[in-house]
């Protein structure tokens, strides 16, 4: 599912009269303000150390980033990112004393529409340099809402032609086009030729456009074969002269909101669906050209195809194909008219997100890009502190630790209400997280929950987890086989924990020992130590990581015979390495823990030819 929203932007200052402007652009856009330390007292302000990494990590996630300082050191740092017009995020930059704005990398992806509101926010002028912007005041990659470019390949050239005086054509004089007209260089075609779609020529290269006014209902039995509905839809667009690119989006009922072939055919068609309630569709009963009695019997409502493109298209709306129907499937395509139409809603989407350790750098763009377009928010309030950078326009509901079901329970509902929740998880949100608690509400609790809970798309985003980045900074303790073990016993009975335990050792398995010991609890680290000291050597290399990508972090390496327990706490993670792992100084300072897994082993090449894989 895609939701279509921009970040809040981040906006980056470095002097105490720069920070005085960044508040105004604030209180413009809602953005984020991110200064140095010294100056980053306020509780809105977000502090950095490092100012290019705390850029570049915000460029990195597709932020759009506004920098109150010179345009020379936002070009210096971010210069060495940049990849292409069409992926990298709006960068503009203000001068201290809000007089300039200037859009530097994005233009017709946010940066000039942005440049021209904080230009009126902070009375000043926007320098827009784009071409077509300065001389016709409007973008040819941009149109406006209700037109898609459908060939987008000759930007270029014709902008060049009508800068430079060549002859071109308009077949539509649609008014976002009339400043055009005012060239001379420009000629309407004669009204003869066919109105949609709308296309501008010069020399044999043509830019067309499609309005996008057309609606499609869709309707279809339970576990209907995607390749029905989609061949259905194909066919009857195909033989209505109709293109993909002149339709908004699918609708159809809530409770086909879990049907394979409906996410099948928008993915077939890259359009967004939407959904309504039986109620919602009988608004429009009265409407309908092809109402059914079977399907009135089967759940509730005379028409599904017909009335969901009714809805959409409004109430002045028109049905300009009715009802067709394949095996499974149905479908119908309304024109939309003068009145909005009823948007329906979005099926409901759950992200379980694995944010890593904590740290930017260390989460993945999909989790990010995850929490910058969820509506609500919901997560342990420690972690939620994590993210704040990214927090704005959404929904936050932070919970304390203990209340773990409550969470999910709650994440679960907001998405059955048809919105994007992300469920915000430290590490992995599928290792010691809160993916399997999802999961299990809804094998074993799912009777309480609401009907549309069960139509809820649940995705579970990974993260890099503690143990991970505590081996990586130590180098490559979990080179081989591992075993992952959590020593509290809130959820699993001690004696099990000690039986697993005992398991891995026994088996000569690298363990990561997650939740070593709390304030309550210590016992069992040291029974754990125990157990494995009956099969591994005193000297066997023991990586003691805390605050793992966290401010405070720390990371030491001791032996199986000296591994200071007392320090351990539910911040620290504590990795053991098996009989082959290895500890040696790397340079002053420094000290490199890994096991092999016999790539220099001798016979590695004989076993290899029998099939081994590496």
């Amino acid at each position: 599912m895609t939701y279509h929203k921009v970040a809040d932007p981040h906006i980056f200052c470095l002097t105490p009269r720069g920070l005085k402007t960044a508040r105004r652009l604030a209180r413009a856009t809602g953005g984020h303000i991110h200064a140095p330390r010294s100056l980053a007292t306020h509780k809105n302000t977000h502090a950095f150390e490092t100012f290019s990494k705390a850029l570049q990590e915000s460029f990195l996630q597709a932020i759009p980033v506004i920098g109150v300082c010179s345009s020379g050191i936002l070009i210096r740092i971010l210069a060495p990112l940049l990849i292409s017009k069409t992926t990298d995020p709006p960068v503009v930059c203000v001068a201290e004393d809000g007089n300039s704005v200037i859009p530097l990398i994005g233009g017709h992806a946010g940066a000039n529409t942005l440049s021209r509101t904080l230009a009126v926010h902070l009375d000043a002028h926007a320098a827009i340099t784009t071409a077509s912007d300065l001389a016709f005041g409007i973008a040819l990659d941009q149109p406006p809402a209700g037109w898609k470019l459908v060939r987008p390949a000759p930007i270029k050239s014709l902008t060049m032609a009508l800068l430079s005086g060549e002859p071109v054509t308009l077949s539509l004089a649609d008014p976002w086009l009339e400043p055009l007209l005012e060239q001379k260089n420009v000629r309407l075609a004669p009204r003869t030729l066919h109105k949609d779609p709308l296309v501008v020529s010069s020399g044999g290269t043509h830019l067309i456009y499609r309005r996008q006014d057309l609606v499609v209902g869709i309707g279809c039995s339970r576990n209907c074969p995607a390749e029905d509905l989609i061949g259905l839809v194909g066919s009857t667009l195909a033989d209505a002269g109709i293109a993909t690119e002149s339709i908004t989006g699918l609708y159809t009922a809530l409770v086909k909101a879990d049907e394979d072939a409906v996410a099948a055919l928008a993915r077939a068609l890259d359009l967004p669906v939407r959904y309504y309630s039986i109620d919602t569709l009988n608004t429009v009963r009265h409407r309908l050209k092809n109402p059914s009695p079977d399907v009135q019997a089967a759940i509730g409502t005379p028409g599904v195809a017909e009335a969901a493109a009714l809805l959409a298209a409004g109430p002045d709306g028109e049905l300009i194909v009715e009802k067709r129907k394949s095996g499974n499937a149905t479908c119908a395509i309304a024109r939309q008219g003068a009145a909005p139409g009823n948007p329906g809603r979005l099926r409901g989407l759950l992200n379980i997100i694995g944010i890593g350790p904590g740290h930017a750098a260390g989460r993945t763009v999909e989790a990010t890009n995850a929490i910058l377009t969820a509506d609500h928010v919901v997560g342990y309030g420690g972690y939620l502190d994590l993210v704040k950078p990214l927090l704005g326009h959404q929904e936050v509901r932070a919970f304390p630790l203990g209340e773990e079901i409550d969470r999910c329970r709650y994440a679960i509902e907001t998405a059955a209400a048809g919105t994007s929740v992300a469920l915000i998880c430290s590490g992995d949100s599928g290792i010691y997280a809160m993916a399997a608690p999802v999961f299990e509400i809804l094998d074993q609790d799912g009777d309480s929950l609401p009907a549309a809970a069960h139509r809820i798309a649940i995705h579970c985003l990974p993260g890099v987890s503690a143990m991970q980045t505590a081996s990586a900074r130590a180098g490559a303790v979990l080179g081989h086989d591992f075993a992952v073990v959590s020593l509290s016993d809130l959820m699993t009975p001690a004696e099990k924990i000690l039986e697993r335990l005992q398991a891995a050792a026994e088996g000569d398995f690298v363990i990561a020992l997650y939740n070593p010991a709390s304030h309550e609890r210590k016992k069992l680290i040291y029974q754990a130590l125990e157990i494995v000291r009956q099969y591994r050597s005193p000297t066997t290399p023991v990586l003691i990581a805390r605050n793992v990508g966290r401010i405070g972090e720390s990371s030491t390496v001791a032996t199986l015979a000296t591994v200071p327990v007392s320090s351990a706490d539910m911040v620290t993670t504590l990795i053991i390495g098996n009989s082959q792992s290895r500890s040696f100084e790397m340079g002053p300072g420094t000290r490199v823990v890994y096991t092999p897994r016999g790539y220099t082993d001798p016979g590695r090449g004989a076993r290899a030819a029998g099939g081994n894989p590496s």
